[in-house]
């Protein structure tokens, strides 16, 4: 009767460390879609090139108070276990790290500033919840406009 308890807890025991090594190899296939927005209130972009937010990460930010949501620019890119830097325009850069056990580290820079490399944020995201459709907001007050604000979007890239 002891062996077979025994047997079953090595069978858990192997079939936890197959899931958590599992969660880490599609933590690291994951594709991570960074977008950096501009919430302003003006009626039209001052660049031609970018683009109104997606209805569906718009509708996500509806509570908050400003009338656009313009995309400034993006990036695709898979997490790693050394961090991989993103540059998402001259002031603002991501730093995405693959921490294991399904958690990805996000932190944005802004490389003109006085300490470029201090994090002005740093979050933690869920792997599986980006994958079922889940955004992260990352944001911030502009320093250039009164009243307007800069949102980083994290979304799976896939």
């Amino acid at each position: 009767m002891q062996s077979a308890s025994r047997l079953s807890r090595w069978i858990l025991f192997a079939f936890g460390l197959v899931a958590a090594l599992l969660a880490d190899a599609r933590a690291s296939e994951l594709k991570l879609k960074a977008e950096l927005v501009w919430g302003t209130d003006d009626s039209s972009p001052p660049n031609k090139n970018y683009q109104p937010l997606a209805p569906a990460l718009r509708e996500k930010v509806r509570q908050l108070r400003w009338k656009n949501y313009i995309v400034v620019n993006s990036a695709t890119s898979s997490p790693a276990k050394d961090s991989k830097k993103v540059e998402l325009s001259e002031r603002c850069a991501l730093t995405i790290k693959d921490l294991g056990n399904g958690q990805i580290q996000v932190s944005i820079f802004n490389p003109k500033a006085e300490k470029p490399t201090e994090p002005v944020a740093t979050k933690v995201l869920a792997a599986d919840k980006l994958k079922q459709g889940h955004a992260y907001i990352i944001g911030g007050d502009s320093k250039d406009r009164w009243d307007d604000a800069w949102l980083v979007f994290i979304t799976s890239g896939e």
